[in-house]
């Protein structure tokens, strides 16, 4: 066979195997990593839903204890009065709140004032979930109370479903405005979770959504979806190639499921990645045909025209009779009728050859030993770099990396004007800890404390370090106090789930963290330890309000989350 058409019959056989080899990593690499991009635009879109509720639910929760907590209210119950109610409790003050109902009752249930509106006809509703005389004593708006959690702090909030409506609903104690006591009664207030009221979520969001509520006369396929698991709270269905559904339960005041929340996400994702890998695949097609063309040409023209002409001239010699043949090489092709042309002048060159082998074999030795020794020493150098910036019993970054992270990331965001927060961490009672199961325990608290951490601050640019002790920090770029609340709760969640026996602490007998939170846009009035400071006292407040949970303050106000 002439060595043109092995050339040929090569190049098609490694453009054949490159086409398929990228038609494979595209169809089981790149192609699932759509798919998995999309799945997770849904869920942030469902979660913004979620947390809109949620949102919600807490502010009418507020507004609920300011009006629990107040002298007039806490003296309305004992002896109803006129003027109480025509200065708080007309429809005006419904409307103004943007209030369908409150209800007021006494220790034993009794109603001592209640109304619901529809607030768009402004008309009086009956629900019947919510009777004119009294409720049950263990009814769950009066499950509140508990000699173990401030009178300030007991709440019963969320969900509640009646017949016509699902209701946001909030029930608190009735007490002065000092938050004392006794309690002479309940506030409750509720509003509805209405077509309007869901619009004007839908507009803060800006993701559109539907609730189907769980019930006995709901559909079959919404009751199979209510038996959503925590950990597997999300189904998602699709619908056809433009769009797919996502649902997730919400519960209500009991934990139960209350309402299936479903958004219908545009598949503009999977769209875009087909269209990408089909342009990929045929560019790569088109362009490995052209480059095997140019190929083709170059050695033809550069190559293989030339050899043919040097077989011509060295056939013509040999016919001649003026060169004896020396090598004896079988080969069939053009290259080995000019070995065997070219005989007489390797043997001339031989000697020379020779010595220049020895000089290179010498020079590949002496280049092969530096790279050895260059490559050892870059590794050696790479890993006490590393080593220098971790901890060395947790095997996360140490405070010397933490210190140098947050600076440049302080001065990076300063630039970008992007937020930047903070959580410190700190493991409840763990000197009781140490005391109680010894220090070889201790640091294997300590280590599975730090991967759980670790774990959960999942994004490129998160760090989580051991700053000192029992103390974790998690520096989260880019990310506003809702980010750093969602990975904080995340965190403490996943502590608990460890299950890390700590018998004698007074919260729990398991481990437990404490979390400040803080977070600020870097700017040149500002300093990064400014947010360590808020972060170590965002701490303190969590600690002295109980620990095992997340706080935070920023310059103007503090809140308890």
């Amino acid at each position: 066979m002439k060595l043109k058409y092995k050339i040929v019959l090569i190049l098609m056989s490694v453009f054949t195997l490159y086409g398929a080899v990228d038609y494979g990593i595209q169809y089981f690499i790149i192609f699932p990593s759509f798919l998995k991009l999309e799945a997770h635009e849904a869920r942030q879109n469902l979660e913004r839903a979620v947390e809109a509720i949620k949102t919600e639910v807490h502010h009418l929760d507020t507004i609920c204890h300011d009006w629990a907590a107040w002298d007039s209210s806490y003296k309305f119950v004992s002896s109803p009065y006129d003027e109480y109610i025509e200065s708080n409790l007309s429809l005006s003050s419904f409307i103004n709140n943007n209030m369908n109902m409150i209800n007021i009752y006494d220790t034993e249930g009794r109603l001592i004032w209640g109304e619901i509106y529809d607030l768009k006809s402004k008309e009086r509703l009956y629900l019947k979930e919510f009777p004119k005389d009294m409720l049950p004593k263990d009814h769950p708006f009066f499950s509140g109370c508990s000699n173990n959690i401030p009178l300030s702090e007991m709440s019963v909030s969320g969900i509640f479903m009646t017949a016509r409506y699902p209701v946001l609903i909030s029930s608190r104690p009735i007490l002065t405005s000092n938050n004392e006591g006794p309690i002479r009664g309940f506030f409750v207030m509720g509003r509805f979770l209405n077509e309007a009221f869901i619009e004007t979520l839908i507009n803060q969001t800006r993701v559109k959504f539907q609730i189907f509520p769980v019930s006995d006369t709901a559909p079959e396929s919404v009751k199979n979806l209510s038996n959503l698991t925590v950990e597997s709270p999300y189904n998602i269905e699709i619908k056809d190639n433009n769009f797919l559904k996502i649902y997730t339960r919400y519960p209500d005041i009991n934990g139960d499921p209350a309402f299936l929340i479903m958004t219908v996400v545009p598949r503009d994702v999977v769209k875009r990645g087909i269209t990408t890998m089909q342009y990929a695949l045929f560019s790569m097609m088109a362009a490995g045909l052209i480059v095997l063309l140019v190929i083709l040409l170059l050695l033809e023209r550069i190559i293989l025209e030339p050899l043919t002409s040097l077989t011509d001239h060295v056939l013509l010699i040999r016919n001649t009779g003026k060169f004896s043949v020396r090598l004896s090489m079988q080969r069939d092709d053009e290259i080995g009728t000019l070995a065997k042309g070219i005989d007489n002048m390797v043997a001339k060159i031989e000697e020379q050859t020779a010595e220049l082998e020895v000089i290179n074999e010498k020079l590949r030795h002496d280049i092969v030993k530096r790279i050895q020794v260059e490559g050892d020493l870059q590794k050696a150098n790479q890993e006490l770099q590393r080593l220098a910036h971790l901890d060395g019993l947790t095997l996360i970054a140490n405070r010397r990396c933490f210190d140098e992270s947050l600076k440049k990331e302080w001065h990076r965001l300063m630039r970008e004007n992007a937020p930047l927060s903070l959580i410190m961490c700190d493991i409840d009672f763990f000197k009781l800890y140490n005391d109680t199961y010894g220090h070889l325990f201790g640091d294997d608290c300590l280590r599975a404390v730090a991967r759980s951490i670790s774990r959960n601050a999942k994004r490129a640019g998160d760090l989580a370090a051991r700053y000192g002790g029992e103390e974790f920090a998690v520096i989260l770029p880019n990310t506003g106090l809702e980010g750093a609340i969602c990975v904080a709760e995340s965190i403490r969640t996943d502590i608990e789930h460890l299950r890390i026996r700590h018998e004698h602490s007074s919260l729990q007998p398991y481990i437990t963290l404490s979390m400040g939170i803080s977070s600020l846009i870097p700017a040149h009035s500002l300093s990064s330890e400014m947010l360590v400071e808020l972060a170590d006292k965002s701490l303190y407040l969590s600690k002295n309000q109980g620990r095992n949970r997340i706080s935070f303050l920023n310059i103007n106000e503090q809140s308890d989350l």
